[in-house]
C-alpha cells in the first residue's frame, strides 16, 4: 500500500502500518494494572464465547480443513475440534497496542488444549458402501495461538 510523503513512496506490507503510519491508529502502552484487567475481560470472553464467536470458528475451520494431521494409524484434515481450555493469556509484547478512540487493537498470545478427530477418506470405499471416510479416535493437543483482539475500552467489552 503506497503513500507519498514529500515526494517520496513508501510502500507498507500491511494495513496496520500503513494506518500507524498516517496517525490513524496510535501506539498504546498499557500500565500493568489495566493490563491486568483488559487480560481477565479477554480471558472470560475466551472461555464463555470460544463456540459462538464467528472468527475463533472461522480460524479453527481454517487450520484444521487445511492442514494435515496425525493420528496412530493414518493421517488426513481435523473435524470435530473443540476447545477444552485456555491458559497463558498474554499481550504479545512483539507487536504494538494500537488504540483508535475508544478501540484498542491487542496482539495476544495464549495456550488452548484443542480435542480433534483426524479425518480421511476410507482406502477400501466402495460405491454404496456407508463408510467414505475414516476417522480416528480424539486427540487432544495444546496449541499456541496468535491473535489480536479489538476490545472496546468504554464498554469494557471485547468486540
Amino acid at each position: 500500500m503506497p503513500l507519498i510523503d514529500n515526494g517520496r513512496i513508501k510502500y507498507f506490507e500491511t494495513l496496520t502500518d500503513f494506518l500507524t503510519e498516517i496517525d490513524y491508529l496510535k501506539i498504546y502502552h498499557f500500565e500493568f494494572r489495566e493490563q491486568e484487567k483488559i487480560l481477565s475481560v479477554i480471558l472470560d470472553y475466551l472461555e464463555e464465547f470460544r463456540e459462538n464467536d464467528a472468527s475463533i470458528e472461522s480460524a479453527m475451520f481454517d487450520f484444521f480443513t487445511n492442514g494435515t494431521f496425525e493420528s496412530d494409524y493414518f493421517e488426513g484434515w481435523g473435524t470435530d475440534y473443540y476447545i477444552n481450555n485456555t491458559t497463558d493469556l498474554e499481550i504479545d509484547e512483539d507487536e504494538n497496542v494500537l488504540e483508535q478512540e475508544d478501540i484498542f487493537i491487542i496482539p495476544i498470545r495464549f495456550v488452548s488444549e484443542i480435542g480433534y478427530v483426524v479425518e480421511t477418506k476410507n482406502p477400501v470405499y466402495e460405491p454404496g458402501d456407508e463408510d467414505e471416510f475414516i476417522q480416528s479416535e480424539t486427540i487432544w493437543d495444546d496449541f499456541q495461538v496468535h491473535c489480536k483482539v479489538v476490545f472496546n475500552a468504554i464498554n469494557n467489552e471485547v468486540e
